[in-house]
């Protein structure tokens, strides 16, 4: 993700600040002057330690680690030189490099508060925040009121899952600098984890108006606007569009229009961008990526990081990997032109590790979004959005820049791989527990005040049944939970259970007899992981006039397993069918028992199938790109789909 790096700050100097959104961290430093005790070698370092800094302001890394490299022999024990060099390896993806000199730093001068802060903000990036507290904490030892150290500080607690610490942590550094654009991104985040999505916008919008260009935290907005009950689709709409004004317009003018003979029927080359921007998105593309076809799709894959173990290394095979780390968007761009993509593939939308100013760029003469966001981009550089007409019914098109690209009948647009860690479904709870258990397995911050209303409603309709939530890290999201429950004398059937390792999550579902979808916002992996358990789930999608595409992702995994029985259109629906389902319980034991058959059987894993249906999508968008490129047709055309699709 693109780093910003802002200018001058104080009379302290330079200051540098690392941004990543969601989860959101912030590294502030502001670099201290040379002590004029030093050997006169060390003070001729000052001029080029300048310029390095000038050349980290505008996140040029390569040239900065050269600068900074060259320093060394005119003073080689200079803490400063150790510690920025070790900023830029880590940029640059180098971090076993990065942490030896940012350590070697430290151990030169241990209470510097920059080389403490910038070594946890490291350390939580790389998966260790129980280290990175140790040296964060002491930043606050020596100066209390640091506001990069207590952003820091809230970045590792919020790895932990210390949500409301965090949150804390977040609002003391906004106490002494309220001004800090990427402090109020942070604090966005926590609110949004703990269900207050209205204090969450505002703080977004509050960290725009301070920094018009910071397009994290836009994109976090948009994200976030799926959860907002009063927004109207065409308002979510605008506001995607106002995100194109503001970012990609500045670059449209340097867009490479495509030639006008592309070949639409030779071999192609299928890029993909941020396939480790999230878990889930990871698990959905390792059946499609060992089914490519080979000999007509030539395959790239742009990770943010090292691929981690999410990613087999067979899956690799015949797969150009690239790691973008450190790389600025404009590099990534002509990497991109280098390879001689011909379809790009966005993975993250607005969403984790997104590198959405990369399609901005328009780098490839087709480009589609894909997998994760779950709604448009915005954006006129993207031509197309994969989806499937369970999810994007007629009339959708109207809310997309893209068109929109429908996987053929019988097919969603999700592949699912059956976990390997999934136990044996269980028999159902109901005939050891002697009452009806529903669960809830989605990600918290998807409960909304609707959802908990119709919840309630549920509970009223069978009155010996308890509800489980799965997955509540933040005590103040616990809390709200059992205050609305008990203002309907419902707390005493309630439980709450905090985040679960995969596994565990997985067992868990054999002590639930239904699982409750969310409004607005449904589950994807989440409802196949859950019915793969043997778990029925009740849904019920928004309209296209008053929801998301979002809304619709449980709707359209159910109708591709022919269980559109368990697809209400009404919240009265919804309950009739989750009334329907408990009240027979030996049809709802043998449902249970032939849910992983009927997932096996189904469009839903044919890995083949569905990866063959892909790349003939694949080749019916780059063919209309071709048509119109040899008809010539305006640029001004080919980026706002409208009510376009491929059906």
């Amino acid at each position: 993700m693109k780093i910003p790096l802002p200018g001058k700050s104080g009379p302290v100097g330079l200051e540098l600040q690392r941004t990543q959104s969601p989860p959101g961290e912030v590294v502030t430093a502001n670099r201290q002057t040379l002590d004029p005790t030093q050997p006169d070698l060390d003070k001729l370092a000052q001029p080029g330690l300048d310029a390095a800094f000038d050349l980290l302001r505008k996140q040029r890394f390569k040239e900065a680690g050269a600068m900074l490299e060259g320093l060394l022999p005119l003073a080689p024990k200079h803490p400063d030189i150790w510690h920025w060099l070790g900023f830029v390896r880590w940029k640059q993806g180098k971090t076993d490099e990065a942490r030896q000199l940012m350590e070697c730093a430290l151990g030169v001068q241990p209470d510097n508060t920059i080389f403490l802060v910038n070594l946890g903000a490291m350390l939580t990036s790389l998966g260790n925040p129980s280290a990175a507290m140790l040296h964060l904490q002491h930043a606050l030892a020596v100066r209390p009121n640091l506001p990069s150290a207590h952003n820091n500080l809230a970045n590792a607690l919020r790895s932990l899952g210390q949500i409301d610490d965090a949150g804390r942590h977040y609002e003391a550094a906004l106490v002494v600098q309220p001004d800090l654009p990427e402090t109020h991104n942070n604090l966005a985040n926590i609110r949004k984890e703990q269900g207050r999505v209205a204090e969450a916008l505002r703080h977004y919008r509050q960290a725009l108006a301070l920094r018009p260009d910071f397009h994290e935290a836009f994109s976090n907005l948009l994200a976030l606007t799926r959860l907002a009950e009063a927004m109207t689709p065409d308002e979510v709409f605008t506001l995607h569009r106002q995100f194109a004004e503001r970012f990609e317009a500045p670059f449209v003018p340097e867009w490479v229009p495509p030639p006008a003979f592309l070949a639409p029927f030779r071999k192609l080359r299928i890029g993909y961008v941020s396939p480790d921007c999230h878990p889930a998105a990871s698990f959905f593309l390792k059946p499609v990526w060992a089914q490519h076809d080979h000999e007509r799709f030539e395959v790239f894959a742009y990770f943010d990081a090292e691929p981690g173990t999410a990613f087999s290394t067979e899956i690799f095979s015949g797969i150009t990997c690239r790691v973008l780390a450190g790389l600025p968007d404009a590099e990534v761009a002509a990497l991109i032109r280098a390879d001689q993509i011909d379809i790009l593939i966005d993975i993250a939308g607005h969403a984790g590790r997104s590198r959405i100013l990369v399609f901005a760029r328009k780098p490839a003469p087709v480009q589609i979004t894909w997998l994760d966001y779950l709604g448009t981009t915005g954006l006129r550089a993207m031509d197309f959005r994969l989806t499937d007409h369970w999810a994007d019914p007629a009339g959708a098109g109207r809310y997309h820049s893209e068109a929109l690209l429908n996987m053929p009948d019988g097919f969603c647009q999700w592949c699912y791989p059956s976990p390997i860690e999934a136990p044996p479904v269980g028999d159902l709870p109901t005939t050891r527990n002697g009452c009806i258990t529903f669960g809830s397995f989605n990600n918290p911050i998807k409960i909304t005040p609707a959802t908990l209303s119709l919840w309630s409603r549920v509970l009223e309709a069978v009155p010996d049944a308890r509800l489980r939530c799965v997955g509540v890290g933040s005590d103040e999201a616990r809390e709200n939970l059992r205050r609305h429950f008990s203002r309907h004398g419902q707390e005493d059937r309630i439980d709450i259970l905090p985040k679960l390792s995969y596994p565990e999550f997985l067992a868990a579902c054999n002590d639930v007899d239904v699982a409750l979808d969310t409004l607005l916002f449904s589950g994807a992996t989440t409802t196949c992981d859950v019915l793969w358990m043997g778990v029925p789930v009740v849904t019920l999608p928004g309209s296209v006039e008053m929801s998301s595409s979002a809304s619709r992702s449980a709707a359209s995994i159910l109708s591709c397993l022919g269980l559109q029985r368990l697809v209400a259109d009404s919240p009265d629906v919804y309950i009739d069918i989750v009334r329907t389902l408990v009240s027979d319980h030996p049809a709802l034991a043998g449902l249970r028992k032939s849910l992983r058959e009927k997932m096996r059987s189904s469009p839903l894993m044919d890995a083949r199938g569905f990866t063959q249906a892909f790349e003939s999508r694949l080749r019916d968008a780059f063919s209309l790109v071709c048509d119109k490129a040899v008809a010539r047709v305006p640029n001004e055309t080919e980026g706002c789909a409208g009510s376009r699709g491929l059906q």
